[in-house]
C-alpha cells in the first residue's frame, strides 16, 4: 500500500511537469507567431515609406494578407494614443489585432530647440519643410490554455525605420 501511495505522488509530479512544459511550448509558439507578424508589418511599412493605410483608412492588403497567412488571431486593447486595427484591416476602438502609433520626431525636436530661438524642423507647408517620423507597432499573443488564456495577454512591440518626407505629405496619424 505504501508503494502505491508513493507512486501516486510521483505520477502527480510528472503530470504537473507535462502541463508546465505544454504551457511553455504554447506560449513560445504564440510569441514567435506574433513576433513574425510584427516583423512582416514593419517590413511593409518600411518598404512603402510609411504609406500602409489606403484611401478608406484601412490597413494595406499586404498587412492583412500577412496576418491571414500566419493565422494571427489574437486581440488586445491598444494603449492611449495608438490606433487599433482588426484582422480585416479596419480601424477599431475596441479589441484590436494590431496597434500602430506614429511618432513625429520633428515636432519633438522643435519643442526643445524653440527655447534656443529657432526651429530645426519647420511646421510650415512650404516645399523646403522636411519632417521625420517613425511608426511603433504592437501585436498581442496569449497563453493558449483554456482557463489561463483570459488572465494573461502579452504583447510585443517594434519600431520602423525613420521616414523622411515633406510636411505637406505627412500622414494624418502623425499630425496629432
Amino acid at each position: 500500500m505504501r508503494d502505491s501511495i508513493g507512486l501516486v505522488g510521483i505520477f502527480q509530479i510528472v503530470i504537473l511537469f507535462i502541463l508546465l512544459f505544454t504551457g511553455i511550448m504554447a506560449l513560445t509558439i504564440n510569441n514567435s507567431n506574433a513576433f513574425g507578424v510584427k516583423d512582416e508589418i514593419l517590413t511593409v511599412i518600411d518598404f512603402n515609406n510609411g504609406e500602409f493605410i489606403d484611401d478608406e483608412g484601412n490597413l494595406d492588403a499586404e498587412i492583412v494578407e500577412a496576418m491571414e497567412y500566419n493565422s494571427y488571431r489574437n486581440t488586445g486593447r491598444c494603449p492611449e494614443g495608438w490606433t487599433g486595427f482588426d484582422r480585416n484591416g479596419t480601424e477599431t476602438d475596441g479589441e484590436a489585432s494590431v496597434c500602430v502609433q506614429c511618432v513625429n520626431i520633428s515636432k519633438s525636436v522643435d519643442k526643445y530647440y524653440s527655447k534656443l530661438g529657432g526651429n530645426v524642423a519647420t511646421e510650415s507647408n512650404d516645399e523646403y519643410s522636411i519632417v521625420d517620423y517613425y511608426y511603433r507597432v504592437q501585436v498581442f499573443y496569449q497563453l493558449d490554455i483554456p482557463v489561463l488564456e483570459q488572465a494573461f495577454n502579452f504583447k510585443t512591440n517594434g519600431e520602423s525605420k525613420l521616414i523622411y518626407g515633406k510636411n505637406a505629405l505627412i500622414p494624418e496619424m502623425c499630425k496629432q
